[in-house]
C-alpha cells in the first residue's frame, strides 16, 4: 500500500505495482489510516488502580509496574513461569527482538504466537492434502487456467477481496467456480452455489464426491 499526508490526515492507497493484488486493498486496508487520529486510540499507558479503574500514567510508570510484576513472579514460582505472546503483524526484526527479550532478559523459554492456535489445524490439513503446511500450493496467477474451483465453507470475498480478481479472469476464461457454504457472500465470481443450511460440508461433499466418482467405464457421471 502506498501512504501519503493530506493535511493531518494519512491517506491509504494500493499500490498498482504490487503483483498479487494489482492495487486492491480490502476494507482494513483502506481504513487503516482512520486509526491514527481515531477517539478511541490510545495514546497513554493505563495502570489499574487499588480502586479497580484504569488511569492514565507515564510510560516510565507504567514500565516499571510491569518490571515489578514479572519479577515477583519469577521469585516466587522460577523464570520459565512467565511467557510472551508475538503476533503474525511483527515484522522479522521485532520478532528476533521479541525472542531475544523472553530467552536473554527474562530468561524464559515460553514464548508463542497467536497464529499456532489459529492456524495449527488448518496446516495439519494443508500438509495431508498439499504436502505443505500453509499458504497457496499454487500462484494465484494459476486460478485462470484451472476448469473448475471449489470453494467449500470460504467466504473470499470478505476475508481475502484481493483473491476475486483472479476469480473473475479465472470465469472470463470460461471456468466454474462452485461454492459450497451456508451463506453466499462469493456470488460475484460463481457459477453455482450448493448452500449448506441444511447438511454440514463433510455430508455436501460426499454427495459430490459419489455423484463425480469415474463409472465402470471410465466415464464420469455428472452430478444431478
Amino acid at each position: 500500500m502506498r501512504l501519503t499526508r493530506a493535511a493531518s490526515r494519512i491517506v491509504v492507497a494500493g499500490n498498482d505495482e504490487f503483483p498479487v493484488n494489482g492495487g486492491a486493498l480490502c476494507v482494513k486496508g483502506w481504513t487503516a489510516g482512520t486509526t491514527l487520529d481515531h477517539p478511541d486510540r490510545l495514546l497513554t499507558p493505563l495502570v489499574r488502580g487499588v480502586d479497580g479503574l484504569l488511569v492514565p500514567a507515564s510510560w516510565d510508570a507504567a514500565l516499571d509496574r510491569v518490571a515489578r510484576g514479572i519479577q515477583k513472579i519469577q521469585a516466587c514460582h522460577g523464570r520459565d513461569a512467565v511467557g510472551l505472546f508475538g503476533g503474525g503483524s511483527l515484522t522479522n526484526e521485532k520478532a528476533y527482538l521479541l525472542g531475544k527479550f523472553a530467552r536473554v532478559a527474562l530468561g524464559t523459554p515460553h514464548i508463542d504466537y497467536n497464529g499456532r492456535f489459529c492456524m495449527s489445524s488448518a496446516a495439519a490439513a494443508g500438509l495431508k492434502a498439499f504436502g505443505i503446511d500453509r499458504g497457496l500450493p499454487f500462484p494465484l496467477e494459476d486460478i485462470a487456467g484451472a476448469d473448475a474451483i471449489l470453494l467449500v465453507g470460504s467466504n473470499l470475498a470478505e476475508t481475502m477481496p484481493p483473491v476475486l480478481r483472479y476469480l473473475d479472469r479465472h470465469r472470463r476464461g470460461d471456468g466454474a467456480v462452485i461454492v459450497i457454504d451456508r451463506s453466499n457472500p462469493n456470488r460475484r465470481s460463481q457459477n453455482a452455489w450448493l448452500s449448506t443450511a441444511t447438511a454440514r460440508p463433510p455430508a455436501t461433499l460426499s454427495s459430490v464426491s459419489t455423484s463425480t466418482r469415474p463409472s465402470a467405464a471410465g466415464t464420469r457421471i455428472a452430478p444431478k
